[in-house]
């Protein structure tokens, strides 16, 4: 994706 949400950012949101 774009940038990490900080709704799952905290817990694997990076390049999923």
């Amino acid at each position: 994706m774009s940038k990490p949400e900080p709704l799952r950012s905290q817990s694997h949101s990076s390049c999923e």
